[in-house]
């Protein structure tokens, strides 16, 4: 089942597995994910794809390169503008 994000109510795709080098994954409590729609920061909370917002506790689990990365997809995602 497909959620909705809490910040727009935008529907992102989970149920395809992500290819990292020659594994497949799918996200994973813990996992960061970034809202393609208007670029807010949610946090996996299980295995079923259910999150939350980002808070400031979490900028401390990610490392600088993590965080930098996650702050260029959102400048970028808020320059293209929202798709709804």
């Amino acid at each position: 089942m497909r959620r909705k994000l809490p910040c727009c109510g935008y529907t992102p795709n989970t149920q395809e597995d992500i290819k990292m080098g020659s594994n497949h994954i799918l996200p994973k409590k813990g996992d960061a994910t970034i809202c393609y729609n208007c670029g807010s920061w949610h946090v996996y909370t299980d295995d079923k794809q259910h999150t939350r917002p980002f808070t400031g506790e979490d900028l401390l689990s990610f490392d600088d390169d993590e965080l930098h990365m996650m702050r260029r997809a959102t400048k970028a995602i808020k320059r293209r503008g929202r798709m709804k």
